[in-house]
């Protein structure tokens, strides 16, 4: 009797192996909204933490890998499904009809409200090009570089007894990279802006200086 219902279930996750399966290879290759599709399904069959659900994830990925697509491929898939400002259809026909670029969409580091302005103005659209999606990355990329930064830090708040990471820099290249700092900083808050585990903040003179605007070397 628990050979036979063990043989059943088997079969049953066989089953919703190939069909998902086969969905997803008859959609290959085709429109935004089908990339979108595929996305919104696989991440909804990877959130599935049942024991079934798991086990089907499992072999979903192993069938796909076997037909072609790559590991990567299906974690980039998986991150479209995620993205609700990609997932929303007022935005479909802003969209270029490449998953690839669908996901370097999703890595650049701008806020929501952001990307939804560059949708909506047609920054972002049909037709951009991989290179065009790089420049964005870099224009909003947050790095502080500069061999006038002393260094990170990575430490223990005695106080809060939370971990923090502390950035020091010279009063020069305070000075040279005021309005840079203070964009690079307003991105690093839009990132967290959610997050009830993560603050980012200024402290003393350097708070004072970026407030004010002006910098004595």
């Amino acid at each position: 009797m628990t050979q036979n219902l063990i043989i059943a279930k088997n079969s049953s996750v066989e089953q919703k192996v190939n069909k998902i399966v086969n969905e997803v290879l008859d959609a290959w290759k085709k429109t935004t909204e089908t990339w979108l599709g595929i996305g919104k399904s696989l991440s909804e069959y990877q959130l599935d933490r049942t024991e079934e659900g798991k086990e089907i994830w499992k072999g979903v990925q192993t069938k796909l890998n076997q037909s072609g697509l790559g590991k990567s491929t299906i974690d980039k898939l998986v991150v479209i499904g995620k993205n609700k400002i990609l997932q929303n259809k007022k935005y479909i026909k802003q969209l270029p009809a490449s998953y690839d670029k669908l996901y370097s969409l999703t890595t650049i580091k701008i806020s929501d409200e952001v990307f939804k302005q560059k949708l909506e103005n047609g920054e972002i659209n049909t037709d951009i090009t991989t290179k065009e999606i790089e420049i964005l990355k870099e224009e909003y990329r947050i790095d502080f570089k500069g061999s006038t930064i002393n260094q990170k830090i990575v430490k223990l708040d005695s106080k809060n007894k939370k971990t923090m990471i502390e950035i020091q820099m010279t009063q020069t290249y305070l000075a040279n990279n005021l309005q840079d700092i203070n964009e690079k900083l307003l991105q690093v808050k839009m990132l967290f802006r959610n997050s009830k585990s993560v603050s980012v903040e200024t402290k003393g003179l350097f708070k004072k200086k970026l407030n004010q605007g002006d910098v004595d070397e």
